[in-house]
């Protein structure tokens, strides 16, 4: 039996779903490597214009081999979100969303399909 809530659980609406919650993993190089960083926070501060600010509707086309990919994985604040954004394309706000997410978050383990494990 758990002492308490799974911290690789995807957030859902339970009461006390983190107002934040943001998972991005990073796919490809040259080693294939992946990556992953997550933030879960009850203050949702400087988050949701950041989130906004993402151009979520805009495809991305994956530009070759041996170049990174990035999952961004929004679960709050709402709605959620998913993105696959190619290295090219990962500047404005999609790379301060990342950087901040790798900065003020915690590495966790990706596993395929861009989701933690």
């Amino acid at each position: 039996m758990a002492d308490g809530p799974d911290p690789e659980a995807t957030p859902g609406s339970a009461p006390d779903a983190p107002a934040v919650a943001i998972r991005v993993t990073r796919t490809g190089g040259i080693a294939g490597i992946r990556r992953g960083w997550r933030v879960e926070s009850g203050e949702p501060d400087g988050w949701a214009g950041l989130v906004d600010a993402c151009p979520w509707d805009e495809g991305a086309v994956p530009d070759g081999a041996d170049r990174f990919t990035w999952c961004i994985e929004v679960h709050a604040p709402e709605p959620e979100r998913r993105a696959e954004v190619p290295e090219t394309a990962m500047r404005g706000p999609w790379r301060e969303l990342v950087e901040r997410v790798r900065d003020e978050g915690e590495p966790v383990r990706a596993r395929r399909g861009g989701a933690d494990a």
